[in-house]
């Protein structure tokens, strides 16, 4: 049989105890010095980012890429609402496919997906009404519109099986920033806005945003009043 010279052998034993010593120092001797690595929160805004094109949704209450909820879900960023000149949310509906905006006419209307109507939700919590039938906000005050088609149970809770829309609001920014708009279309539809944002101490910590939207416009229907005190529109 060969035989290992001694020196060899010591050397081999002290190398695996080395080895044995390393592996030793390397496991944590409690929880306490235990350390996870893990991936950063998404950032799933879109006002600044230029692009159309949305790295996460929140309107499963936690961020999500679209590639991960088994649902059929649209986003309409900031950056399509001010190119398409969109600022009522009947507009901004109106561009989500699958989406259906019934007018009234007397500045509400009525918004279905596959047959039913669309719940709301604000900054990712579900509300019970206030979609359907009821006057919007200027939507030059949120950031993006996420709007999810078909049953939003696990989600949205008790609703129809329409789907749901989440606003989600925009958020104040670490340093200074100050833009604003103005438009005008037939029938004297005029509209402007003005956005305002930065940080509220020296340390950036706390920050503040103030939007600010008006709009003023005719209509092509004028009400008149008969002799029996009827109302007609023409």
């Amino acid at each position: 049989m060969p035989t290992v010279p001694a020196c060899a052998a010591e050397e081999q034993s002290s190398k695996k105890q080395e080895n044995t010593t390393a592996d030793d120092d390397s496991m944590p001797l409690s929880v306490e010095s235990l350390v996870v690595h893990g991936e950063r929160n998404k950032n799933a805004t879109t006002d600044g980012t230029g692009s159309y094109v949305v790295k996460a949704v929140s309107i499963n209450k936690m961020l999500l890429r679209l590639d991960e909820i088994p649902q059929s879900v649209s986003v309409l960023g900031r950056q399509q609402m001010r190119d398409q000149n969109l600022n009522t949310v009947d507009d901004a509906l109106k561009q989500v496919p699958g989406v259906s905006v019934n007018l009234y006419g007397d500045g509400t209307a009525g918004y279905m997906a596959r047959g039913y109507i669309l719940s709301p939700q604000f900054d990712g919590v579900p509300s019970s009404g206030g979609l359907g039938m009821t006057q919007q906000f200027d939507i030059a005050i949120y950031d993006r519109l996420e709007v999810l088609r078909g049953p939003d149970g696990m989600f949205q809770g008790s609703a129809p099986p329409g789907g749901s829309v989440n606003f989600v609001r925009k958020r104040g920014l670490d340093h200074f920033k100050a833009q604003g708009s103005f438009s005008g279309g037939s029938w004297n539809n005029l509209h402007a806005d003005a956005d305002v944002t930065g940080p509220l101490i020296a340390s950036g910590k706390v920050t503040g945003r103030l939007v600010l939207a008006g709009t003023d416009r005719d209509f092509f229907i004028t009400l008149h009043t008969t002799g029996a005190g009827q109302l007609t529109a023409r």
